[in-house]
């Protein structure tokens, strides 16, 4: 955990320094009251999210990185502390990058994401018993997906009682409904996958029926989330998930190889859609995040969580299906990076390195998540495949 919470604090100071270019344009003492005075600045609601999203990780996987003799309250104080250092110290750093507006209000949203991933991490530990539910280790990256998912439908998380607001959300759905096979596709998918995570990470206490009422329950708070909208797609996804879940593959033997295929094609569609030949051939960015630090900071914060959700779902159903973890890590990034590689090709994207990379870093997030049981998982797969035993090997029984 300890190199997971030094890679997340690595990626949080990329991201603030990005493009590594400095220089000092006016009198750092002028510059650093400059900063000062912006301790109540106004905030835009995109980069608010940004700032949020940016630290929350950093609580969440601060707390198991230190020593567990300590408390939960002292080593929450130091993850703050060394959280609000780096923070502040970014601020300061980004009075050297032209282009870059330090703020010292971002600090505040950088602490509530802390704050918030802290509380995350309370709430789904690595072991722990909360009212007679047993929420074991290798739960924890299934909840991890789900909660991804769950973000990333409402994003921006900022409710409103408008009426107004509330029929603008409904308009696509029910005056200009608009059907779209590769959109439902991804909702589909998602849904299934939602639905597969949750079967094998909560206790039997809590039965598959309670799918029933998360879908309608996320749809109708996407409804009073401002800027947010419900469409045709996202009905039929989410309709025909439920259907396939619970009248064939929840009892089916082999649905983690097909929602390893399943999600697998939903990428490959989703990242070359609309399938059309550019005019000309894209530029291929190869300096990591390129995409994610520019435009619009509410947008590029649903579609990182669209993309770990995705990403580590990948990687668990290829692991489920005793595909080796380094077997999985390889097909991952092999199928992003010819993605990525299409679209050169086909436009409107902007192909990167940051995708075959992310596809990565969840792979290494599950098994620093899930390393004990990973590690038992895989002697005993081996063992298996010592004994030479006839037929393929099922998929880990659900729990």
């Amino acid at each position: 955990m300890r190199a997971l919470f030094i890679t997340v604090a690595v990626l949080i100071t990329y991201g603030s320094i990005y493009p590594f270019e400095f220089r000092m344009e006016n009198d750092f003492g002028e510059a650093l009251r400059t900063l000062l005075s912006t301790y109540d600045g106004q905030t835009r609601r995109g980069d608010i999210l940004g700032n949020v999203a940016l630290f929350l990780p950093f609580g969440f996987f601060g707390i198991p990185a230190l020593l567990r003799s300590r408390s939960f309250l002292s080593r929450a104080l130091v993850v703050f502390l060394l959280g609000f250092i780096l923070s502040l110290g970014l601020q300061v750093a980004q009075i050297f990058v032209p282009g870059r507006q330090p703020a010292l209000v971002d600090v505040y949203w950088n602490l509530l994401g802390m704050g918030i991933g802290l509380v995350g991490g309370r709430l789904i530990p690595l072991t722990t018993t909360t009212r007679g539910l047993s929420i074991d280790r290798s739960s924890a990256f299934p909840l991890l997906l789900i909660g991804s998912w769950v973000a990333y439908r409402l994003i921006p998380f900022v409710p409103t009682i408008d009426f107004q607001e509330i029929k603008d959300s409904l308009k696509p759905l029910l005056l200009n409904p608009e059907f779209s096979f590769v959109r439902t596709l991804h909702n589909t998918t998602g849904w299934l996958v939602v639905a597969t995570l949750w079967r094998r990470s909560v206790p039997r206490s809590l039965p598959d029926g309670y799918l029933l009422l998360l879908v309608p329950v996320v749809y109708a708070l996407e409804v009073g989330i401002i800027s947010n909208a419900i469409t045709v797609s996202n009905v039929a996804g989410a309709s025909v998930a439920l259907c396939v879940w619970f009248g064939l593959l929840r009892r089916m033997d082999g649905r983690y190889a097909i929602m390893a295929l399943l999600v697998g094609l939903s990428l490959v569609v989703r990242g070359l859609e609309p399938f059309e030949i550019g005019l000309g051939r894209e530029k291929f960015l190869w300096i990591p995040f390129t995409g994610f630090l520019g435009g619009s900071m509410q947008h590029n914060t649903a579609v990182m969580f669209e993309k770990v959700f995705f990403y580590g779902a990948f990687i668990w159903l290829l692991v489920s299906i005793r595909v080796s973890w380094l077997a999985a890590v390889g097909l991952g990034v092999v199928l992003t990076a010819g993605i990525e590689w299409a679209q050169i090709y086909f436009g409107p994207h902007s192909p990167e390195i940051t995708d075959p990379l992310l596809m990565a870093g969840m792979a290494f997030v599950m098994r620093t998540m899930d390393e004990k049981q990973f590690n038992e998982r895989f002697r005993r797969s081996d063992s298996r495949s010592a004994e030479r035993s006839p037929g393929p090997v099922p998929p880990e029984a659900d729990r």
